[in-house]
């Protein structure tokens, strides 16, 4: 999360990772959120998507990260 995000991109940011955690049932750590907003930053610009697409992708990413963190066994809430 940036500083300069306005209050709107906040309450989008925090309905994407309330879906996830709603998805996966678990509580996400932070850091783990941290990790799939940039990776989330990262696909938006190098694929070429508009901006505003950043929040419905943030939402899956946060979903395979935890997925992913739980196969390799290297986040037990995410198990």
């Amino acid at each position: 999360m940036t500083r300069t995000q306005s209050p709107p991109d906040l309450d989008q940011r925090s309905n994407a990772i309330s879906r996830a955690k709603d998805r996966l049932g678990i509580t996400v750590p932070d850091s783990m959120i941290e990790a799939a907003e940039k990776l989330t930053a990262q696909k938006v610009k190098v694929k070429g998507l508009p901006a505003d697409y950043f929040f419905l992708l943030l939402e899956d990413e946060i979903v395979y990260a935890c997925i992913r963190a739980a196969i390799n066994g290297r986040c037990a809430r995410c198990v």
